[in-house]
C-alpha cells in the first residue's frame, strides 16, 4: 500500500515503522526515503524542523510546505514546490518544473531543468515591459500626448530582443537568478527521461 498524500510531523512515524524508512528525523540520524515505490505520484511533506534526505525518487509533483532540513537528490520529477520552507537542498535532480513561494536559504545545484517557467527573470520583465508598452500606446491617443507613440516602438524592440535572448539555444545565463546558475538548462527531447531512469536504475543495480 502506498503512503498517504500527505506526509506530516505528526504522522511521520507511522511511515518509518511501516515502510522501513532509516532515521528519526534528528540532524545526526534523517528520514532516509530512498524507495519511491511506497510514495504515491503527488505527494505533499508538512514534516517541520525535521531533517529528511530523498534520493533516487521518480514521482510526479513533490510539495514541501513549511519545511526544514531537506534534501532532494538523485530524483526525478516533473514539479517541486517549495511554500515557505528554509535550509532546503536540491542537488542532481532532474526537474521539469520549479516554483518557490516564500522560501529562503535554499541551495539549488547541479540540477538538470527543461523548463524555464518561475526561474528565468525574463518572464517577469517580459511581462512588464509590454504593460509599460500598452499603457504609452493607449496613451499616445490623447492630443498632447501623441510623441509617446513614438516610444511604444523602441519599448516593443526591447521585450522582442529579452525574447531572443532567452530562446537562442537555451544557453546563456543573462537573465537567469543567481539561485539557479549552478544548475544546466536542457531542451526536453525524447529520451531524456527515460534515459535518466535507465541509469538511474543502472547506478541502483
Amino acid at each position: 500500500m502506498a503512503a498517504t498524500n500527505i506526509i506530516a510531523k505528526i504522522t511521520i512515524d507511522t511511515h518509518v515503522v511501516k515502510y522501513e524508512w532509516k532515521g528519526d528525523g534528528t540532524k545526526e540520524n534523517p528520514i532516509i526515503i530512498d524507495n519511491d515505490e511506497v510514495l504515491p505520484q503527488n505527494i505533499v511533506f508538512r514534516t517541520e524542523d525535521l531533517h529528511i534526505q530523498l534520493k533516487n525518487i521518480d514521482i510526479g509533483i513533490i510539495v514541501f510546505e513549511r519545511c526544514q532540513n531537506i534534501i532532494l537528490e538523485d530524483s526525478i520529477l516533473s514539479i517541486v514546490k517549495l511554500k515557505s520552507c528554509n535550509n532546503i537542498i536540491l542537488r542532481d535532480n532532474l526537474i521539469k518544473d520549479i516554483k518557490i513561494l516564500f522560501s529562503e536559504d535554499l541551495i539549488i545545484e547541479n540540477n538538470r531543468f527543461y523548463s524555464f517557467s518561475n526561474i528565468r527573470i525574463f518572464t517577469i520583465l517580459m511581462f512588464i515591459f509590454a504593460s509599460i508598452s500598452g499603457v504609452v500606446f493607449f496613451l499616445s491617443y490623447i492630443e498632447l500626448l501623441y510623441f509617446l507613440r513614438e516610444l511604444t516602438f523602441p519599448v516593443l524592440i526591447l521585450c522582442a530582443v529579452l525574447f531572443f535572448l532567452d530562446i537562442k539555444e537555451k544557453r546563456n545565463n543573462i537573465l537567469i537568478s543567481k539561485r539557479f546558475r549552478n544548475n544546466e538548462f536542457i531542451k526536453l527531447e525524447r529520451g531524456t527521461v527515460s534515459s535518466k531512469k535507465k541509469e538511474k536504475r543502472k547506478n541502483i543495480s
